[in-house]
């Protein structure tokens, strides 16, 4: 009679599958609560970002004599502007101002490449008119100049509930 060292034998199927379980029930527990935590720090990245580009507008008002940038945001907070708005090209020369002084120019108010949505990735912004019903997630940010709205283009909700659009 062969006897079977015990010692050398490998899992029975029935520990194998109950390894299995037990490695399945930690997964489900954990990869949530890891997945909450990418989230959460997602949504603190993209308050970040709205607050960085909305002071760098508030800088962009009181350099420019209470004016807000126009539809060439990107243009105007990233790059060196004239007193009156309009981007000065790179290489563009001081223009002289009315009284005969020379327009040393304002900005950059913030670095390029403009700021990225974390939720989306995109860096894009998507100049309206009014704000829309629902966010679509083709660029990463709204602008709405008439309102002076800076919003995220991102559709769904925070994990308090609130719009990305309306944060």
């Amino acid at each position: 009679m062969d006897t079977v060292d015990r010692s050398r034998r490998g899992l029975t199927l029935v520990e194998l599958l109950v390894a299995l379980a037990v490695l399945g029930t930690l997964a489900a527990v954990v990869v949530p609560r890891l997945s909450d935590g990418d989230r959460a720090a997602r949504e603190v990245g993209v308050a970040n970002q709205l607050s960085l580009v909305r002071e760098s507008m508030e800088h962009y008002r009181v350099m420019h004599e209470g004016l807000l940038p126009d539809e060439r945001l990107v243009e105007q907070l990233t790059g060196v502007t004239e007193t009156s708005g309009d981007p000065r090209a790179p290489d563009a020369p001081p223009t002289l101002l009315p009284d005969g002084t020379v327009d040393p120019g304002c900005g950059p108010y913030l670095r390029k490449p403009f700021p990225m949505n974390p939720l989306n990735g995109l860096c894009t912004v998507a100049v309206l008119d009014r704000l829309p019903a629902e966010a679509d997630g083709t660029t990463g940010w709204i602008w709405i100049p008439r309102r002076a709205a800076f919003r995220a283009n991102t559709p769904g909700e925070t994990s308090h509930g609130v719009r990305y659009l309306d944060l």
